[in-house]
């Protein structure tokens, strides 16, 4: 009897050593995983990013921010071996009520947009969005307008993902800074922590500068191909005016004659930002 419970014991023994042994070197595969983001991410923010990376599935900023989750769900999960308690929440992106507009309709569309986007909107995402939702409600948005709200929203929505995803990674650092098992010189040596630390804002204020840039060129682009449009639609309007005119007598002596005898003349009045037809008769 008392062989068999020194058996127990024994086997019992065995299992909780097998067990520590496990979660050991999972511990260390992990850290091994995040010595290795950590590399990733500070060659990446050293590299520089330019327009054409805004507009690329590949940019060196969007591999930045997919490394950096990875790096995020990797502490997390090593915080649960070690019995930590990070600080940090990986927050699902985009969540949070949306309020940059005064229609509902809208709000409501770019918070469904920013869950289901996997990387960041483009300004003719938000510039449809706003578009399609305008028609399907009958919100009354002028064109004008309309330009003018999807600027608007389109920097609120980067302004807000990018200050998210810096208050993780602040986050982030700050915990894996305080773990007591690692040994990372950058973040215990003071010369070398500042240097990192230097490093980080350097890369922030890049990536600020670039995305203001960004957004001047696509609106620029937004205005170049509104003032074509609206050059061809007045164009077209015109030609097809003149031509009424030309099979009504085309001189300007018959249109005189015309508005005296009290029959209609179409005048078109065009600029790049507008246009109307305007239709005047002398029976009012």
């Amino acid at each position: 009897m008392a062989e068999g419970k020194g058996e127990s014991s024994s086997e019992a023994s065995l299992s909780s050593l097998s067990v520590k042994m496990v979660a050991r070197r999972k511990v260390r595969r992990l850290e091994k995983k995040l010595e290795l983001y950590d590399r990733q991410i500070r060659e990446l923010m050293e590299q520089d990013l330019s327009l054409e990376d805004m507009n690329s599935d590949k940019s060196t900023y969007l591999k930045e921010d997919l490394i950096k989750r990875k790096f995020m769900e990797t502490w997390l999960e090593l915080c649960q071996l070690k019995k930590l308690s990070p600080t940090i929440k990986l927050e699902e992106k985009g969540t949070g009520p949306f309020d940059g507009t005064p229609y509902p309709e809208i709000n409501r569309k770019v918070e469904r947009l920013l869950k289901s986007e996997e990387d960041f909107p483009d300004y003719w995402d938000v510039a449809q969005l706003i578009d399609r939702a305008n028609e399907k409600h009958s919100l009354g948005i002028k064109d004008k307008d309309r330009q003018t709200l999807s600027r608007k929203v389109f920097k609120e929505v980067g302004e807000r993902l990018k200050k998210s995803r810096d208050t993780e990674w602040r986050q982030l650092l700050t915990d894996y800074s305080k773990d007591p098992t690692k040994e990372d010189p950058a973040l215990t040596e003071p010369l070398l922590k500042e240097t990192f630390k230097k490093s980080l804002e350097e890369g922030q204020r890049k990536l600020t500068d670039l995305f203001e840039e960004y957004v001047s060129r696509q609106e620029k682009e937004s205005d170049g191909s509104c003032d074509s449009s609206l050059d061809e639609e007045t164009e077209a309007t015109g030609s097809s005016s003149k031509k009424r005119r030309e099979e009504e007598g085309g001189s300007e002596r018959e249109k005189d004659e015309s508005d005296t005898n009290g029959t209609n003349d179409v005048i078109v009045m065009g600029n790049k930002t507008e246009h109307e037809v305007i239709v005047i008769s002398d029976e009012d």
